[in-house]
Order: structure tokens, then C-alpha cells, then sequence
């Protein structure tokens, strides 16, 4: 179904460590979350875009510490990834 180089977006995604994982995953929705929060009838598209930008570097930051947070908590490798650190969560 996928050409040779081409790959399932979940797959990619998935076969990243833990806090770049849950970095992309917890910064993607972002921008969105926040314009719809923080936006304003008459701002400009230089006002929205670095709304967006700013509320997506700080949620990729948070859940970049918190990835490492939790490898540091449950004693794991940094190298680990986010389907490895799943498997560790359901075989508690």
C-alpha cells in the first residue's frame, strides 16, 4: 500500500523515544487550543501566528521534561521508546 519510502505517520511517531514523542504529540493541538482560547475578532495574522508559535515551543518543552520525568521515575533508559515505555505501563 505504502511506496518503499514512505511510512504510516503512527509508526513514525511511535518509534520515537518518550519525551520526543509525547513533545510532538502534546505540541500538535496546541496552536489550535490556543488561538481558539487566547484569539481575539480582530487579530491580525502576525499577532495569531506567534500566539500559536509560543503556546506550541512551551507545550513541546513541558512534555519534552515530563517525558523525562517519567523515564527518571520509573528508572528506565533515556534511549526509551514510546511503545517500550507502554509495554513497561501494562505489564505493572
Amino acid at each position: 500500500m505504502y511506496s518503499a519510502d514512505m511510512k504510516p505517520l503512527g509508526n513514525m511517531l511511535i518509534s520515537y523515544t518518550l519525551p520526543i514523542g509525547l513533545s510532538l504529540w502534546g505540541a500538535t493541538p496546541t496552536p489550535l487550543c490556543s488561538l481558539f482560547i487566547f484569539g481575539r475578532p480582530g487579530m491580525g495574522f502576525g499577532d495569531a501566528f506567534l500566539t500559536a508559535l509560543m503556546s506550541a515551543t512551551m507545550a513541546a518543552a513541558f512534555f519534552y521534561y515530563t517525558g523525562f520525568q517519567l523515564l527518571r521515575e520509573f528508572g528506565l533508559p533515556a534511549d526509551t521508546t514510546m511503545v517500550e515505555f507502554h509495554k513497561f505501563m501494562r505489564s505493572r
